[in-house]
């Protein structure tokens, strides 16, 4: 877990307990916890927002594309037509 061994996390703890004490060290657990998760919504919220920009415009190139190659297939059959009205 974040390259942290067993004696290295023992060690935080005890220190932690040393530190704050046992009454206020699952009130500073319920603290790290509740910014962790700010922290993961935020970046989710970030990372959705990105994804919507960078995939839409790709969407909105392709469509675009797409509804050019119709155009011009559409010119092409239209010549074809007149090609074989005048024979």
């Amino acid at each position: 877990m974040f390259g942290i061994s067993g004696t290295e996390l023992f060690m935080i703890v005890v220190f932690g307990l040393l530190i704050f004490g046992p009454d206020k060290l699952p009130e500073f657990g319920r603290t790290v916890g509740k910014i962790m998760n700010e922290f993961k919504r935020a970046q989710e919220s970030m990372e959705s927002m990105i994804r919507a920009e960078v995939y839409g415009s790709e969407r909105d190139q392709r469509a675009s594309v797409s509804s050019q190659a119709a155009n011009v297939n559409a010119i092409d059959d239209e010549d074809d037509e007149d090609e074989e009205d005048e024979e």
